[in-house]
């Protein structure tokens, strides 16, 4: 979707997440104050659906970035800007099995 949205030349173009929440603040002002449109892409991850406790939703969002699945970055005029750099990415198997839509395709020996 930021694709689309960048390939239009919108001024501002994001993705967020709500496991990064000073992050998301700091996109949205920009957002607001940017002369133009603007579109943030927030991964929100969800707890029906997905299958996971709802006390977990910013877990599971966290790792969604932790594993590089999901990158925090920004354009500002034509720029791109990662904002949340992961030294380490964290193994994918940890953030999949933390949602039971992923339960047919994991082994249930598999270890992370």
């Amino acid at each position: 979707m930021l694709k689309i949205v960048e390939a239009h030349n919108i001024p501002y173009v994001a993705s967020a997440s709500i496991g990064y929440l000073n992050d998301l603040k700091k996109k949205v002002k920009t957002a607001k104050d940017v002369n133009g449109p603007a579109y943030i892409h927030i991964h929100t991850p969800c707890p029906t659906g997905w299958g996971f406790d709802a006390s977990m939703t910013v877990e599971v969002a966290r790792k969604a970035v932790e594993t590089g699945l999901w990158t925090l970055y920004e354009i500002i005029e034509g720029q791109k800007k990662i904002n949340i750099q992961i030294s380490e990415n964290i193994n994918t198997l940890k953030y999949l099995k933390l949602q039971k839509r992923f339960k047919k395709v994991i082994k249930e020996d598999s270890t992370p």
